[in-house]
């Protein structure tokens, strides 16, 4: 079900072929949850922003929805800003887990040189912009949609209207 690297030999005892005996070895182990995370959040954005205290989301996303939000009060320009900010800082380790690690560091790369046209903020990065989440329909980042769902939340907690 899941490989830990080397030097986590004993959490991978833990780990059967079904998932039912895995959920029984973790249990018997009296592993807890945030200690699960802490365990897997080498490679895991969603796992290392549980055992952080969301810095990802706080520092980085919500950062960029606020700014695009601010200069625009346009939310979806707010939301793509926020998640093409969030992709040029961190490869999706999900791609990475399908085997698409060069995919995972193309878009990376390619939304760093958003990012540094001015992001969904300028017309030269909305253009590029577009032609980005043209080429990503069917492969998304999972683990950045997630983070940038939480910033947005976060906005609208804030008091943003959509």
């Amino acid at each position: 079900l899941y490989t830990l690297p080397q030097g986590y030999q004993e959490l991978n005892d833990l780990f059967e072929d079904t998932l039912p005996e895995t959920v029984e070895g973790i249990l018997d182990s009296g592993m807890n949850l945030f200690d699960f995370f802490k365990a897997f959040s080498e490679g895991n954005l969603i796992f290392q922003e549980l055992c952080n205290d969301f810095q990802i989301t706080f520092e980085h996303g919500l950062k960029a929805f606020e700014e695009a939000y601010s200069e625009t009060e346009d939310l979806l320009i707010g939301i793509g800003h926020c998640y093409v900010s969030l992709l040029s800082q961190f490869k999706d380790p999900s791609l990475i887990a399908q085997g698409k690690g060069d995919l995972a560091r193309q878009l990376q790369g390619r939304a760093k040189e958003l990012i540094s046209l001015g992001g969904l903020l300028s017309e030269e990065g909305t253009v590029a912009g577009r032609e980005l989440f043209q080429e990503m329909q069917g492969y998304l980042p999972h683990s950045m949609d997630a983070l940038t769902s939480a910033a947005t939340f976060l906005a609208v907690l804030s008091g943003i209207k959509p």
